[in-house]
């Protein structure tokens, strides 16, 4: 075992860690996103990975125009390479008329293009070892570290049972040993049947530096949107390793099922977004509350600027 003293360890010239996209998206971070099945995991986590490899904003995270785009290197293991090719299709698209950095700096792995239709499970140390080395092979050619995302766990890693924790032991220790190589690794995987956590054993989680649960929002918190042209996601961080103050507030994106446009929105109840339309239509305080409106009372409606004022500080 090697050691240093600390006079040593602090001399070392260590790497420092640089936030591709400020603060979702940085070198050596391990990360979980996790949600109910068709809840918008694979939507939420290809976007994050396109717009990454292409320098592109998502939504109130802004890319750092100081760093060359790292190149994700993105399994799939469920999804039909039809559908994602698609789906893709429509987010390049999209994107054109904005400076898309290279295609090429996207790398892709579908069931479809393994032999027998069939990836080597994760479960084995082969098959993490090809993930590896494909890694490895998308630095030498890029030079920038990719991000690698398993899409989903349960699918890649293969039969085993997953409340057990003794067969997470070798997926999590290869996952501390990739980020201390310099790599960022993101895998995305079912929650319980009631949606609050994670299914499995909770050693999954134990070195992760971001934990993201993607859930349907409430009844209440739901926006006033067609469902049959909008998908709703509420974001929520249930692990955030870093200290990021005021980023740690959960809040609703919506994507329109057309255009794939994705928004940002303040996670409000219906009668606190009654009051933020009325603030963004230029109304002030004192034409808004009335005592008589339920949920309209001052205390309420002042309640409601703060937070949005708050949010707009934090974004800022």
């Amino acid at each position: 075992m090697a050691t240093l003293t600390l006079d040593q360890f602090i001399e070392r010239n260590y790497p420092p860690i640089e936030y591709y996209m400020y603060p979702i998206i940085s070198n050596e971070c391990l990360g979980m996103i996790f949600a109910l099945p068709g809840k918008g995991k694979t939507l939420f986590a290809m976007e994050l990975a396109w717009r990454c490899s292409q320098g592109i904003d998502f939504m109130h995270w802004k890319y750092n125009g100081l760093m060359s785009p790292p190149p994700p290197l993105y399994v799939e293991g469920e999804m039909s390479a039809t559908q994602l090719q698609e789906r893709i299709s429509t987010m390049i698209e999209r994107d054109r008329d904005k400076k898309i950095y290279d295609l090429n700096n996207f790398e892709i792995a579908v069931l479809r293009e393994q032999p027998n239709e069939n990836f080597t499970k994760l479960i084995h140390e082969d098959g993490r070892k090809k993930v590896e080395l494909s890694a490895e092979a998308l630095f030498k050619r890029t030079g920038v570290k990719p991000i690698i995302y398993i899409d989903n766990i349960r699918m890649l890693m293969g039969m085993f049972d997953e409340k057990d924790s003794v067969p997470w032991i070798p997926f999590v220790g290869w996952l501390a040993q990739m980020r201390a190589r310099g790599y960022t690794v993101n895998f995305l995987h079912h929650s319980t049947n009631e949606g609050s956590k994670a299914s499995g054993s909770g050693l999954k989680e134990a070195n992760l530096n971001l934990n993201v649960q993607l859930s349907l929002p409430a009844d209440e918190e739901l926006l006033d949107l067609d469902e049959d042209y909008f998908t709703q996601i509420k974001f929520k961080a249930h692990k955030w390793r870093e200290v990021h103050i005021g980023w740690q507030k959960p809040f609703v994106m919506s994507v329109d099922k057309r255009s794939m446009e994705w928004k940002k929105h303040p996670l409000l109840i219906k009668t606190q977004r009654k009051i933020k339309e009325e603030l963004d239509a230029g109304k002030e305080a004192k034409d808004i509350i009335d005592p008589n409106k339920d949920g309209f009372s001052k205390a309420n409606v002042y309640k409601v600027m703060k937070m949005l004022k708050k949010e707009e500080a934090n974004e800022k």
